[in-house]
């Protein structure tokens, strides 16, 4: 069976976090799987990223404002290939502090 890849997470993290992509592959047999960030192919380099291949996951580590966008994943195999896009979303870390003021 040729790739079909039906579903993608995404992810939305705070900068500095790890984010996971992963998608959802479904294919006989076993798909490779590719990452690629605006067009470049992703590698583990234990630095930055870390491509799990066994369940089709992308680790991108302390993620910055430059890692947001757009991430393609490409599922290939000797039947075919399918491709889908996971968005990594990176923001602020928000942290609300409270001061108590003591009044005589």
């Amino acid at each position: 069976m040729s790739p079909q890849i039906p579903g993608v997470q995404s992810a939305d993290v705070a900068q500095g976090d790890t984010a996971t992509l992963a998608c959802l592959v479904s294919s006989f047999p076993r798909s490779n799987i590719t990452w690629r960030y605006k067009g470049q192919s992703l590698i583990s380099d234990n630095k930055k990223y870390e491509v799990i291949d066994s369940n089709y996951t992308l680790l991108i580590k302390n993620a910055s404002f430059d890692d947001a966008g757009d991430y393609e994943c490409e599922a290939n195999n000797e039947l075919g290939m399918a491709v889908a896009f996971a968005k990594l979303t990176v923001g602020c870390e928000y942290r609300l502090i409270f001061f108590a003021w003591l009044i005589d």
